[in-house]
């Protein structure tokens, strides 16, 4: 290769002090903002696409995206602005199977009382773990959830609360809801855990699934799971849900399943609670002013 040839396809100096700059005005964005944002934690080593889907998915398969993840997002802090564009750019599975295996199947089953979500992990030649969540119709602030791998396993009662205030837009108000799993500590999984969303520090965008009552001196990471939308916007939507799930390298296969279970039982749950009221029909509100 000529000198020529080979300078061409160095990076242009010019190019690399934009893009420092770029970086540097989007991290003092975030910081004015309050942010407080670190890069993907080495501990939530496997990544999983949950595909865009709302309350009439009736099946729902979950690939393993972990290489094209870290492809896409690199070292850029979870819940930042280039890291968001990143996420939004990364390349999504075709559905066919040959770009990404899929990890999870879920089916939704309508019921009377609520909606029914069979949670299977997909393993190959062997039965994978299958948990089973049902979420009433008439009761957004909680489900249940239990692994049917298990003869004995009893359900996981799971509590919403909303210990964040709601934000309030110009034309509505969007709630934040936590989720509180308790149940019996065990080697793999600690007794008190929650789904919280932070909105000043991380973004409301963003929920993390951590240990409440982990000690900074515990030798377990106090974060078992982070997810993130896929999209620019401001709030989750209320209409679909999309997004990437981080998962801890210290979970087994059945509380992965269960940890599955519980984001997709509380990401219904924020649909449902931020969904405008219905506006009355033009001839209503023309014959209410009558």
């Amino acid at each position: 290769m000529s000198t020529v040839s080979a300078l061409s396809v160095l990076p242009n100096s010019r190019d690399l002090d934009a893009r420092r700059k770029s970086n540097m005005l989007s991290l003092a964005a975030d910081a004015k903002l309050g942010r407080q944002l670190r890069p993907t934690p080495a501990h939530l080593n496997r990544a999983v696409y949950i595909p865009r889907h709302n309350d009439n998915t009736r099946h729902l398969p979950i690939y393993d995206v972990t290489e094209r993840y870290h492809e896409a997002v690199k070292d850029e802090p979870i819940g930042s602005s280039k890291f968001k564009v990143n996420l939004v750019m990364m390349k999504r599975p075709s559905g066919e199977g040959w770009d990404a295996e899929a990890r999870y199947l879920i089916d939704f089953t309508e019921r009377d009382d609520g909606v029914e979500a069979m949670v299977e992990r997909r393993t190959p030649h062997v039965n994978g773990e299958t948990v089973e969540a049902f979420l009433p119709r008439n009761d957004a602030e909680s489900f249940e959830v239990r692994s049917l791998s298990h003869s004995h396993s009893s359900p996981i009662s799971l509590t919403t609360s909303y210990p964040v205030p709601d934000t309030k837009t110009t034309d509505r108000v969007i709630r934040h809801p936590w989720l509180t799993i308790a149940q019996e500590k065990s080697q793999s999984l600690p007794a008190t855990l929650e789904w919280q969303v932070h909105p000043r520090e991380h973004g409301a965008l963003r929920y993390t699934l951590v240990d409440s009552e982990a000690s900074k001196t515990d030798e377990q990471p106090a974060i078992w799971a982070i997810y993130h939308h896929k999209g620019i916007g401001i709030f989750l939507p209320h209409e679909y849900t999309d997004g990437v799930l981080l998962l801890s390298k210290y979970l087994d296969d059945t509380t992965e399943a269960l940890v599955v279970a519980t984001l997709l039982g509380l990401l219904r749950q924020v649909r449902q609670v931020n969904k405008p009221a219905r506006r009355p029909s033009l001839v209503k509100r023309i014959l209410g002013k009558v």
